[in-house]
């Protein structure tokens, strides 16, 4: 009997998703594929428009040791963060017009190409350490982005606002909504999409966020670990469930896990060649990041401890510290400035809901009790002691549904399981050798930081 019950466990695994295949083919993609074309052919213009934006300030801030496709990576990333900033430009002077949307992003794919074969990105050193696995998990997502946005942060707020958006042509005061005060950097690219075609293309520019962001992890681990641990951390990070789930949707955390990572991932250039340009880059990505959620703020707070850490270990660099912060920060802060200056208009408080107590009283909506009750329904992000986490770590795995009621995000009991079986034949590798610590911190963090 045991040979027979993996083939039947197998058999019934392959008739479950064959079945959902078809299932979601017949009634999303199919029916409507003329018109799904066309957005992934907007939504593709779009990503030449940034990456042809962004590929010139990548050259710039990278040095020249860097292989094509780190430029690829970070021009990319830069050229989204860019976008995202014009797009609350023209919101202020009444532009987010179906017009100025299409011809600003074919005029930008034009010189987007232009640079692209002047470079020629296609050349050379672009070698990704990435798992068939991974691939597939790609696909998986671009599959998924031709689907509706059902989620209901999405519906609530994250294409609820671009909708008014669309429909007046500049910026809303949403006042009543608390969540229109938090920063829209990727809002405002959802607010292309939709004026590009409809929400697909805001879909598959959610998709290619994620795509680049196991592109950048494979980018990092080639650089700096070895060549098993790499192809281990992406494909880990492919097949979490929440990274799926949060790769289109209307969702923004997979776009904020990539410029968090891509901040510190600058950082570690930074060190061994002590490039302004790309202390400058850092700070920018983190203040990106910060645009995309107030949580990205960490970014910026990490990034000052590494900064602090790296200057002390020498004599000669510590008089540089204050300078070095001074750049970095004050880059993150200038390019999260038009958010808080946003939220000063409309709420009196550059952080609302954050410190509502504070800035110009008579703008905000909020009455205290209702601050007070939204901030204590935050439990499940109580912070914990240290000594905790063993305890925290078996509550995830036996209670999952008490955090964030995650049955659509947190793995079952088969995710423990299903890692075991995964590591098992390379846990050896991963866990011997020069670089064993750095393995496994990469294979276990990186997954979870996303």
């Amino acid at each position: 009997m045991p040979p027979i019950r993996p083939a039947l466990k197998y058999a019934l695994y392959g008739t479950f998703a064959v079945t959902l295949t078809v299932s979601y083919l017949t009634r999303y993609p199919l029916p409507l594929l003329g018109s799904s074309l066309i957005s992934l052919g907007w939504a593709f213009l779009a990503l030449l428009c940034a990456w042809g934006i962004g590929l010139p300030l990548a050259r710039k801030m990278l040095p020249s040791q860097c292989t094509r496709g780190e430029r690829l990576v970070f021009g990319v990333a830069l050229g989204w963060g860019a976008i995202a900033l014009l797009m609350m430009g023209l919101g202020t002077v009444g532009l987010w017009t179906v017009g100025v949307a299409r011809g600003g992003v074919l005029v930008g794919a034009v010189v987007g190409l232009f640079f692209i074969f002047k470079n020629n990105p296609f050349k050379g050193d672009m070698k990704w350490e990435i798992s068939g696995w991974t691939w597939a998990v790609v696909l998986l997502i671009a599959a998924l982005a031709l689907s509706p946005i059902t989620y209901y942060d999405s519906l609530v707020y994250h294409f609820a606002l671009p909708a008014a958006y669309v429909k007046t042509g500049h910026w809303k005061g949403w006042t009543e909504l608390v969540y229109s005060a938090f920063p829209q950097n990727l809002e405002m690219l959802w607010t292309l999409g939709l004026l590009l075609h409809k929400d697909i293309v805001s879909n598959a520019i959610g998709a290619s966020l994620a795509v680049f962001l196991i592109l950048a992890v494979s980018a990092w681990g080639t650089r700096f670990i070895d060549r098993e641990s790499t192809r281990a951390a992406t494909t880990l990070l492919s097949v979490m469930p929440a990274f799926i789930l949060l790769s289109s949707g209307g969702y923004v955390d997979i776009g904020l896990a990539l410029y968090v990572f891509l901040s510190l991932y600058a950082l570690s250039l930074w060190w061994p060649t002590r490039k302004r340009s790309l202390l400058i880059g850092a700070g920018v990505l983190a203040g990106v990041a910060m645009g995309i959620k107030y949580t990205g703020g960490l970014a910026i707070g990490i990034g000052v401890l590494l900064i602090t850490y790296h200057g002390m270990k020498r004599a000669t660099e510590r008089r540089r510290i204050p300078a070095s912060l001074a750049i970095f920060v004050g880059s993150a802060l200038l390019v999260f400035l038009p958010w808080a200056i946003k939220n000063w208009h409309y709420y009196g408080n550059p952080v609302f809901p954050f410190l509502y107590q504070w800035g110009e009283i008579s703008r905000n909506p909020w009455p205290t009790a209702a601050a007070e009750g939204y901030f204590q329904g935050l439990t499940e992000y109580t912070p914990r002691h240290i000594w905790q986490l063993p305890e925290l770590a078996w509550q995830i795995v036996t209670r999952g549904l008490d955090f964030g009621g995650g049955m659509d995000v947190l793995e079952t009991t088969d995710g423990p399981r299903f890692l075991y079986c995964f590591l098992r034949p390379h846990w050896q590798k991963l866990g011997s050798g020069r670089y064993a610590f750095s393995r496994l911190t990469l294979v276990c963090f990186l997954p979870c930081g996303a």
